[in-house]
C-alpha cells in the first residue's frame, strides 16, 4: 500500500498549503482523494508556539504566560487552535530575561499590566495597530530602546515604561490621551518624546528623573494645545531642558512640575498664562 499526492510544501515560504492524497493498495485500486491544510509559519511564530502558554477557555485566546527560558524573537500568532489571539495577560512575559524581540498581531487588543515587567534584554516590540490599552508597568525595567505607540492606543497605564534605562525615543500614536502618573519614570536615557495630538494631562512624574529630555539634542520641548493639565514633578529633574513652550489650553500647572530642571532658562506660555502652583519651578 502507498500514499500518494500531486502537493508539495514549501517550508521555506510562510503560507497555508491544500494538500491532496490518496491512498493505493497493491492491485493499483485508488481510495478517494482527500485533503488536508498544512501551515507553515516563521521562526520567530514557532518559537512563540513553543513557549507560551494559551488560554482558549473562553470565546478568544489569550497570552497568559512565557517560559522563562525562551530567547531570541516571538512572533505571537494571530490565532491559536482556531481562536483570535486578542490579550496578553498581566505579567505574562515577566523575567523573560533572554528575549530580545516581540511581535505582537493585530488581533491583540489589550496588554496587560506587567506583561513585560524586567525583561531585561527585549530590546524592540513591534505594536500592532489593534491595540487600545498598555496596562500599569507592562514594560518597566525593559530594554526598549524604541516605543512607536500606534494610533489605535487610547490609554497608557501608570508606570507602564518607568525605568527603562536603554530607551531613548517615543513616538506616541494620535489616540492617547492621556499619559499616567510615572509612565516614563527615570528613563534616563530618553531624549525625545513626540506626545499625541490628542494628549490632555502628563501625569504625576510622568517624565521625571528623564535627564536626557531635550528633544532632538535642542534642549527644547514643546507641550501641545491639547493638553490641559500638567502633574506633580511631571517633569522634574529633566536636567537637560533649557526651554519650554507651553500650549495654549494647559489650565494648571501642579507642585514642582519643572522643579530641579537647572537648565531651565526659558518658559514660554502660547496663550493665558494658566494657574500655576507656587513651587512649579523650584530649583529650575
Amino acid at each position: 500500500r502507498t500514499v500518494q499526492t500531486d502537493d508539495a510544501v514549501d517550508s521555506n515560504t510562510v503560507g497555508n498549503y491544500t494538500l491532496g492524497y490518496h491512498a493505493v493498495d497493491a492491485a493499483g485500486n485508488a481510495a478517494t482523494e482527500v485533503t488536508r491544510t498544512v501551515r507553515v509559519v516563521s521562526p520567530a511564530v514557532w518559537n512563540a508556539i513553543q513557549n507560551l502558554t494559551f488560554d482558549t477557555s473562553g470565546a478568544t485566546a489569550r497570552v497568559i504566560s512565557c517560559n522563562t527560558a525562551a530567547s531570541d524573537t516571538l512572533e505571537i500568532p494571530s490565532t491559536y487552535d482556531g481562536k483570535a489571539v486578542t490579550s496578553i495577560e498581566r505579567h505574562a512575559f515577566e523575567n523573560c530575561e533572554s528575549i530580545w524581540g516581540v511581535v505582537i498581531p493585530n488581533s491583540v487588543t489589550s496588554i496587560g499590566d506587567g506583561a513585560f515587567f524586567s525583561c531585561k534584554r527585549l530590546q524592540y516590540v513591534t505594536f500592532s495597530e489593534g491595540i487600545e490599552t498598555i496596562g500599569e508597568f507592562a514594560f518597566m525595567l525593559s530594554g526598549l530602546s524604541e516605543a512607536i505607540i500606534p494610533n489605535s492606543v487610547i490609554s497608557i497605564g501608570d508606570g507602564a515604561f518607568s525605568h527603562c534605562n536603554n530607551l531613548k525615543e517615543v513616538k506616541m500614536g494620535n489616540s492617547v490621551e492621556q499619559i499616567g502618573n510615572e509612565t516614563f519614570f527615570r528613563c534616563e536615557s530618553l531624549y525625545h518624546c513626540d506626545f499625541s495630538n490628542s494628549v490632555k494631562t502628563i501625569g504625576n512624574k510622568a517624565f521625571q528623573g528623564c535627564t536626557s529630555l531635550e528633544m532632538y539634542h535642542e534642549g527644547i520641548i514643546t507641550i501641545p494645545n491639547t493638553v490641559q493639565y500638567i502633574g506633580e514633578q511631571a517633569f522634574a529633574e529633566c536636567t537637560s531642558l533649557r526651554s519650554v513652550i507651553i500650549g495654549d489650553s494647559v489650565a494648571w500647572i501642579r507642585n514642582d512640575a519643572f522643579s530641579y530642571c537647572r537648565d531651565l532658562t526659558s518658559v514660554t506660555f502660547e496663550g493665558n498664562a494658566p494657574f500655576v502652583d507656587s513651587f512649579a519651578f523650584w530649583y529650575a
